[in-house]
């Protein structure tokens, strides 16, 4: 499977992605960052602690420990702002 996805950072070029367990995936991607350097492949473990939140590891250690937040939720500086582009 392939993909092209970009964060703030960072564009993921290729994943691959197995399911290994029954909340658990291996994610295998090639990233490159935006100041040009040569990309970098990962072996990444997913973990789906429940719907709401997620774990990456990277060689057992946590990498990102990530929850859904609904909007009002967030800090005062990003409840107003209109991201309707961004989800849509």
């Amino acid at each position: 499977m392939g993909a092209d996805l970009r964060g703030a950072r960072h564009e993921i070029l290729d994943q691959r992605i197995d399911q290994t367990g029954p909340v658990t995936y291996r994610v295998d991607e090639a990233c490159t960052n935006f100041q040009g350097e040569s990309p970098e492949t990962r072996h990444l473990q997913y973990i789906l602690e429940n719907e709401l939140r997620f774990l990456t590891k990277d060689q057992d250690v946590v990498d990102l420990d990530a929850r859904y937040c609904a909007q009002s939720e967030l800090p005062h500086e990003w409840r107003n702002t209109d991201i309707k582009s961004e989800i849509e």
